[in-house]
């Protein structure tokens, strides 16, 4: 980024050039932009997922699905969501949209 602000008439390809990078890596911090997992890191911020201690619902809440996909799924390579096996008696995909939408909902730690 100090590099593109200098030179702000380089494309990504002169940069990446310059910066002996892959112009993958570059692009996604053009103009304004950021690469998704910077992005994600944001939103858990913007929600209260990071700032989470041991009795907060949000912590609660993560910690469950994070052991719900260790348990039963992994994470999908093409675009790094999370997936999980569904079946059973038990019915497990409902738990895990009930824990993803108190999530969704927001937090009182939540920055508007």
């Amino acid at each position: 980024m100090a590099y593109a602000s200098r030179h702000p008439e380089k494309g990504s390809s002169a940069i990446a050039l310059r910066l002996e990078l892959p112009r993958g890596r570059i692009r996604s911090w053009l103009d304004g932009s950021a690469p998704d997992a910077v992005q994600a890191i944001g939103t858990a911020r913007e929600y209260g997922w990071i700032d989470a201690d041991y009795g907060d619902p949000e912590f609660r809440a993560l910690n469950a699905l994070v052991a719900n996909v260790f348990s039963v799924g992994s994470i999908e390579q093409t675009y790094y969501q999370p997936t999980c096996r569904t079946g059973g008696t038990d019915r497990p995909e409902g738990r895990r949209r009930s824990l993803a939408a108190g999530l969704s909902r927001g937090s009182t730690r939540r920055n508007s």
